[in-house]
């Protein structure tokens, strides 16, 4: 029996950290380049691999730039950000209709993941 696994970000969800960024600015009046480095790998990474819960980034990184971004309102943005990729979405759904099992692996933060199944149930 095969088994399947999918990527979430750029796979299942389309994501474009440049396009966040803007939105992210755009809600809180931060600094472009300022938001722009929370979103790049070396900042995530901790959060991403679990070296940090997303309660530790959020007051840590997230409050220094946008000191008034509520965590929910962080959430509520990156969810409106995840537009899902629906061909991906599709094959995935027809490959569990054959009975195969389908996993979904991702480096995803705990607020991502909040994010994108709000977005996406």
């Amino acid at each position: 029996m095969y088994s399947y696994m999918f990527d979430l970000g750029g796979v299942l969800v389309e994501y474009n950290s440049e396009r966040l960024a803007r939105k992210l600015c755009e809600a809180t009046g931060g600094d472009y380049d300022s938001v722009r480095r929370l979103l790049t790998r070396e900042c995530l990474y901790a959060v991403e691999t679990g070296r940090m819960s997303s309660g530790e980034f959020y007051t840590d990184h997230i409050l220094k730039v946008m000191p008034g971004l509520s965590y929910n309102e962080l959430i509520e943005i990156y969810a409106g950000h995840f537009n899902p990729n629906t061909p991906a979405l599709d094959l995935l759904r027809r490959i569990k209709r054959k009975g195969r099992k389908v996993y979904i692996l991702s480096n995803l933060a705990e607020f991502h993941k909040i994010a994108a199944e709000t977005r996406i149930p």
